[in-house]
């Protein structure tokens, strides 16, 4: 295959191997992170703002400014947090739950997921 042209066999397996290497440490990454669950210091602020908290029941639309209620914890969550039925958590900036990396796709893990297809 690589008739005439084996100067470039060491530079292609060289960036081919380096590719490889990064999109599975991409994938490890974003196997064994934590998609972005509700920290505790959200729990903490919750708790010390009571009645003060504007929270709303959630639609389907956006509802910007406004925590909304999560009908499965019943636990107030902050904007574009989202349950996640498969792993039983509220997570922040939740994308998907991705069964192919067996995780939730969220705040902490996004940039990992997005270099999955970079690299690959």
């Amino acid at each position: 295959p690589a008739s005439g042209r084996s100067d470039m066999v060491k530079p292609l397996a060289v960036v081919f191997n380096t590719l490889w290497v990064l999109g599975l440490w991409a994938y490890v990454r974003v196997q064994i992170a934590d998609p972005g669950k509700l920290p505790r210091k959200w729990h903490d602020f919750v708790t010390s703002a009571g009645d003060v908290l504007a929270v709303q029941q959630p639609l389907c639309a956006w509802q910007p400014g406004f925590a909304t209620l999560c009908s499965q914890c019943n636990w107030p969550r902050p904007e574009r947090s989202h349950h996640c039925s498969v792993c039983g958590i509220c997570v922040m900036r939740y994308d998907h739950h991705c069964i192919w990396v067996n995780n939730c796709v969220g705040f902490n893990n996004h940039k990992y997921f997005l270099l999955i297809g970079v690299y690959c």
